[in-house]
């Protein structure tokens, strides 16, 4: 069954799949003569078989939470774990409300930018050392996301924080924003060289630290 993936149902679908011969076929075809598959209009090779499949990472990390909350419920715990984060809902923090999202799901940081052509591998550097220091990082599938594109993308994942690279603080003297996107979290600047302990920290005082996990 595909539907809510907070429902915890033995029936949920996490994957799809299957083989893809007839596509590859059809393809195969439609190259025609002239191709690097045919010569004088004959076929050189048969085409390949081919099988694919993807999977709902997400949706199959929420599911695992939710029964693993059901089982502590069941045991006397006291339910999931959830935490907050900005949903483009209603009014308040940019357009974003605070909704709940289970915490298998959820990201720790996105790394965003602010002019400089959206700074794109500095993004992706600062988000690789994040990883390497074993916080949950990802930044926008975008060269150049505009600041609405970016709120949406980490409400989507449910981030706890937000790290702005911005192109003239960058060079005035290597500062960077950080922003906590849960309920009634607060904002901060500091030295680029020093946000990954920085993000540490504030994640470990939340209790949501990668790390022991």
């Amino acid at each position: 069954r595909d539907g809510d993936a907070s429902v915890a149902s033995p029936h949920a679908v996490v994957a799809a799949g299957g083989r893809y011969d007839a596509w590859l076929a059809a393809a195969w075809r439609a190259r025609g003569a002239g191709s690097s598959y045919a010569f004088d209009g004959v076929d050189l090779h048969a085409p390949p078989g081919g099988v694919g499949v993807s999977v709902a990472v997400r949706k199959a990390a929420a599911l695992a939470e939710r029964f693993r909350a059901e089982r502590f419920k069941s045991r006397g715990g006291s339910g999931a774990e959830t935490t907050g984060f900005l949903s483009p809902q209603t009014s308040g923090n940019n357009g974003f409300a605070t909704t709940a999202i289970s915490a298998a799901a959820a990201t720790d940081v996105v790394v965003c930018a602010r002019g400089g052509g959206g700074l794109l591998w500095e993004r992706l550097h600062l988000a690789a050392e994040l990883w390497k220091a074993g916080l949950r990082a990802e930044t926008p599938p975008s060269p150049c996301p505009s600041a609405t594109e970016q709120f949406a993308h980490a409400a989507e994942r449910g981030a706890r924080f937000m790290v702005t690279l911005d192109a003239v603080a960058l060079g005035a003297g290597e500062r960077v924003r950080v922003k906590s996107l849960v309920k009634n979290g607060g904002e901060f600047e500091c030295a680029r060289a020093e946000v990954v302990e920085a993000l540490r920290g504030a994640l470990a005082r939340r209790g949501n630290a990668v790390g022991g996990r």
